[in-house]
């Protein structure tokens, strides 16, 4: 997304912070958090960390936390039930902690504070404390492929618990054409692994398409507050 895009969500996201914190009696709430979901490629990551960017620029506290920290390690996969498979379709709901995942982030609702884990891409493995929550922080940018998957325990994270409130203000869901995410994963693919075309393709039809297809065909983005279009300026 251009300068100017971001610009305009980062208006948006203090306008929304601002009401939320007008509409609770609570003077004390200062987080606002917002889960940004979408499939593999569609630019999560960039999203948040142009808007991290943006918000510091104004003098906004704030921290981005990907879901990839929560992958299920090498040795973990190794005592699945068929570790061959578990291993082949990593980045699948499955291969996810999903239940700490979700339990992570309700604690640290709660407490305004937590040191998230994060993925060492160089060990191939989550690596701990990457992500550091202050209690100083005034926006939370949660990213993650299946945050808007319509499945326990994904689904939790837009109801409320008996104990607490909805863990995000605001979910916003990053829509991408097909064609297009499978263009910018086999690009990726072909950058970090030194693969040919026809190595990443195999790859992505193997796997990370159907994840993708699970991302863009799933009900639950209908719960989304806010949709955007990748790539649309």
């Amino acid at each position: 997304m251009d300068k100017s895009r971001i610009t305009k969500l980062a208006d948006e996201i203090l306008e929304g912070r601002k009401a939320a914190k007008a509409s609770t009696s609570n003077s004390t709430t200062t987080q606002y958090w917002i889960g940004i979901a979408g499939a593999p490629g569609s630019g999560k990551s960039t999203l948040v960390h142009d808007l991290v960017n943006e918000l510091q620029s104004r003098s906004v506290t704030c921290v981005g936390v990907p879901m990839d920290g929560y992958h299920y390690s090498r040795a973990e996969l190794d005592s699945f039930a068929d570790p061959i498979a578990a291993h082949r379709f990593r980045g699948a709901p499955f291969t996810f902690n999903g239940s700490k995942f979700v339990e992570d982030l309700r604690m640290a609702k709660m407490e305004g504070k937590f040191s998230f884990p994060g993925f060492d891409h160089a060990a191939k493995d989550p690596a701990p404390d990457v992500h550091v929550l202050t209690a100083e922080c005034q926006v939370v940018l949660v990213e993650g492929n299946y945050l808007l998957l319509d499945a326990a325990p994904w689904s939790s994270l837009c109801e409320e618990s008996s104990s607490s409130s909805k863990i995000f203000d605001e979910m916003w869901y990053l829509k991408c054409n097909l064609d297009e995410l499978k263009r910018r994963l086999a690009a990726r693919h072909m950058e970090a692994w030194g693969w040919t075309m026809e190595q990443a393709m195999e790859r992505i039809e193997d796997s990370d398409g159907k994840n993708m297809v699970t991302v863009e065909t799933s009900a639950g983005n209908q719960r989304a507050s806010k949709v955007l279009m990748s790539g649309e300026e």
